[in-house]
């Protein structure tokens, strides 16, 4: 899972996405979502002005086009996506999804909703996974999969960012891309081990 919050200093988000992976399936199921965040109190303006221009380019126009006010039913269908599993979902770290997903459970009127979800960092299932086959890793290089190829390609981004970071000196965050792209690493990882490297 991955989740693109407003700006820095304010954890309302803006854009959520989550994949699901099967190792032994080609498909990759994804869920994705723009938020409204609603009204932005005076005090976030130049943050979040700053965060729209430099990093996830989601601005008021997008997210009130087609930005989802209902959270509850956006934890519906998320729940709906997992198979209404109590989800352990990972997120590549550093991350402020915990506090978002707080920050949209309160929104929605059920601030218990967001203490379901266990929400860990992915480099820690890299460690689970290379323990699983009998493979040592320093934990310090569980990052090191990621690293290798640190832009998203284009075509595993959500439309919006496509029709936007084309022809872009420098491409915008789009969690929809970076769900995917975790996804494909962990597969290409995981059948990489079972292969014996």
């Amino acid at each position: 899972m991955s989740v693109e919050w407003l700006c820095s200093s304010y954890c309302s988000p803006v854009e959520l996405a989550v994949a699901s992976l099967s190792v032994a399936g080609e498909s990759l199921p994804t869920f994705h979502r723009f938020l409204d965040p609603g009204t932005v109190p005076e005090a976030y303006f130049s943050d979040a002005y700053f965060s729209e221009r430099r990093i996830h380019g989601v601005g008021p126009t997008q997210w009130r086009q087609t930005g989802d006010m209902d959270f509850i039913a956006v934890f519906r269908d998320i729940l709906h996506f997992t198979q209404y599993r109590v989800p352990i979902v990972y997120t590549k770290g550093p991350s402020k999804l915990q506090e978002s997903l707080q920050w949209l459970s309160d929104n929605a009127g059920y601030p218990g909703l967001a203490s379901k979800w266990e929400v860990r960092e992915i480099e820690e299932l890299v460690a689970m996974l290379h323990k699983a086959y009998g493979v040592a890793i320093k934990s310090s290089s569980c990052n090191d999969v990621f690293i290798q190829d640190h832009q998203v390609p284009m075509e595993l981004k959500c439309q919006y960012h496509r029709e936007h970071d084309s022809g872009k000196v420098k491409d915008k965050h789009c969690v929809l891309g970076d769900v995917k792209k975790m996804a494909i690493v962990i597969k290409n990882l995981t059948r990489s081990l079972e292969k014996g490297y």
